[in-house]
């Protein structure tokens, strides 16, 4: 049966509270004159204290913990502060931390309410170690919370996730704070932002987006540094060492080690966390399957886990840069790290994705502060995504998160002040048209539709989404190999061409509508019906004569790349190129008269000068009819 806890007596209490003091002073002066005699102490009136939680009333012993609390306050000498940490290290690592009561009746958790306050004190510091030991203390109690059989409900993971959830209000009010820390200080402090957030109910993390724009767009920056920090690169530095930069061989210092733990609690919960790993057949008893493959590994055998081989390579201090410690490992070892990798890249992508859905919802009703006109905190968020590697995993939940941004704020994103982002989700929608894995090229194709869908919506035609595609497919152009060299040396259409076009045709097909169901998206999706009416707008018509414009200009620029070597020679043929492309890009009035100015210049090569006039004359035409417009458009 439990024992509840004892409660001192009043005079009893109060000589302990004085000999706490006087102790508490000697640590003071002690550490003030750098003698380890004050550390040992420190660490042993913080056993102490911890202790006591298990026996007496805890609010009794948050006297305690105040009394030391204000004999540190304020800005003191670096080893006096590293001696506040530990205390606050090893008092915080006890069993009932989580449940621990506030110093008043009507508080939470006192002692996470002193923890996150003195950690986001530290991360102010210039100390560059007490930074990495107030994150590490941090990360590990999360972690500990996660993998403690005790609160795996989800109420307790929202109640867990609420008591740290002022850290990010801190973070938020004192922003230099955080972009002052290092990649390896960031990526800590941001695995347990995202950790918070994902435990918090709806209602909670709302409040965050409450209080100001200004605070809505600091909070979606901390997302967009969570996108960066954990992007998985095959090539260059890894999430190992904290290093957000692209070179292999750039020396910086190694991440905290994971077994700088006090608690040995702890070590146990993320121990058995990292050995749930189920082993091939084959694999010898004592759990390794190779001898060592470096003599600078200090065990004579290298460790078939992950987690053991990493603190091995980086305790033999290998691990001084991220290319020695990944060639310490051996081929299997390193194969498996960089699954890692991907798969926390892509569920940090995945979470902020979330996040970004929940928040659009938010947004639809109007109870959260943010630029509706521009809803910049959606768009800088998705294209950061786009503009980044992801794995199929992440393009299934992309599309019925974008089908539901667009449902609920198409008309502010289809608006001509998020022209940029709408060229930008094209051009990275048409990037994916190309890609060889079918499932990641057929889900480009309902992006595209989805686009196509809006702009029935709000437009009731494609033709200003037409010009946008035109001229994104034009600069796709150019970072695609379009074509390819053949076994004689000529020049033929490559396969990223091929299903480019494959794609595009796609788009145009009726019976595309079946692909719906495997995006995620109900087979209604593509059906556009305005208010109060059942007319459906959509036209596939009208679809295909965009699939057509678009084939075109994509034909019209592999013919133009496939006459490359001999138009310098056959005028007649650069002119008829020319010609194609100027036909082809006839919706977008730039790349119209920049190919007319090319037929131009070719005709005049070949003295044919009544038809190099006639291409003057439309340059002119063209140029009348944009002024014309433009006219039109300021009057109106």
């Amino acid at each position: 049966e439990d024992v509840p806890p004892l409660q001192l007596k009043e005079g009893v209490f109060r000589c302990i509270m004085q000999l706490f003091d006087c102790l508490l002073t000697e640590v003071h002066e002690r550490c003030k004159k750098g003698l380890n005699l004050a550390k040992r102490l420190n660490s042993t009136l913080a056993f102490f204290c911890y202790d006591l939680l298990s026996i007496i009333e805890p609010r009794q012993v948050f006297e305690l913990v105040s009394l030391y609390m204000d004999k540190f306050a304020g800005v003191c000498q670096s080893v006096l502060h590293d001696c506040k940490l530990t205390f606050l290290q090893i008092i915080c690592d006890h069993d009932l931390f989580v449940e621990m009561p506030g110093r008043d009746p009507t508080d939470r958790n006192y002692l996470s309410s002193v923890l996150i306050q003195e950690i986001f004190l530290t991360l102010d510091h210039d100390d560059l170690s007490q930074r990495a030991k107030a994150a590490r203390i941090l990360v590990v109690l999360i972690c500990k919370h996660e993998f403690d059989a005790r609160y795996q409900k989800s109420e307790d993971k929202l109640y867990i996730a609420q008591l740290y959830f002022p850290l990010i209000g801190q973070i938020l009010d004192e922003m230099p704070v955080f972009y002052n820390l290092n990649a390896i200080e960031k990526r800590e402090v941001l695995v347990v932002i995202l950790q918070i957030i994902r435990n918090l109910d709806d209602t909670t993390l709302i409040k965050a987006w409450q209080q100001s724009i200004a605070r809505t767009r600091l909070f979606f920056k901390l997302l967009e540094e969570c996108i960066t920090h954990f992007e998985h690169n095959r090539t260059g530095d890894s999430l190992l060492l904290g290093s957000s930069s692209r070179s292999p061989d750039a020396e910086r210092p190694a991440s905290p080690k994971y077994s700088d733990r006090l608690s040995p609690s702890v070590n146990a919960y993320l121990s058995e966390a990292s050995r749930h790993e189920i082993r091939p057949q084959g694999t010898p008893e004592n759990g390794y399957m190779w001898n060592r493959i470096s003599p600078q590994l200090s065990s004579p055998n290298q460790p078939y886990s992950l987690r053991e081989a990493l603190a091995q390579a980086q305790s033999s201090r290998i691990g001084s840069t991220a290319r020695a410690l990944r060639e310490s490992l051996h081929p299997i070892l390193r194969q498996k790290l960089e699954l890692w990798e991907e798969n926390l890249s892509t569920a940090v992508s995945l979470e902020v994705l979330g996040i970004i859905d929940k928040f659009s919802v938010a947004a639809a009703s109007r109870s959260i502060s943010t630029d509706y006109a521009k809803l910049d905190c959606v768009t800088s968020i998705l294209m950061g995504l786009l503009s980044r590697s992801q794995p199929l995993t992440f393009w299934k939940a992309f599309l019925p998160v974008v089908y539901n941004i667009f449902s609920l704020h198409g008309a502010t994103l289809m608006a001509r002040e998020n022209d940029r982002f709408l060229k930008q989700i094209a051009f990275h929608l048409l990037r994916l048209a190309v890609f060889r894995n079918d499932s990641v090229r057929k889900r480009a194709v309902v992006g595209l539709q989805i686009l196509v869908r809006n702009s029935f919506n709000y437009f009731k035609s494609t033709t200003r989404l037409r010009v946008m595609l035109t001229i994104t497919l034009s600069e796709l152009l150019s970072d695609v190999q379009v074509t390819q060299m053949k076994s004689d040396g000529s020049l033929e259409e490559s396969g990223e061409a091929r299903r480019l076009r494959k794609s595009l045709e796609e788009m145009a097909d009726v019976r595309s509508k079946d692909q719906l169901n495997d995006c995620g998206l109900p087979v209604t999706a593509l059906e556009v019906a305005a208010e109060g009416s059942t007319d459906n707008r959509w036209s596939w018509v009208e679809v295909k004569h965009l699939s057509k414009c678009l084939v075109q200009a994509l034909d019209a620029g592999l013919e133009h790349a496939l006459l490359g070597s001999v138009m310098s020679v056959d005028r007649c043929a650069a002119a008829e190129g020319f010609y194609k492309l100027a036909l082809a890009y006839a919706p977008v009035p730039d790349l119209h008269i920049m190919w007319l100015l090319h037929l131009c210049d070719a005709h005049q090569e070949m003295q044919s000068w009544a038809e190099a006039a006639q291409c003057a004359v439309a340059v002119a035409g063209v140029i009348m009819q944009v002024v014309m417009l433009t006219s039109v458009i300021l009057f109106l």
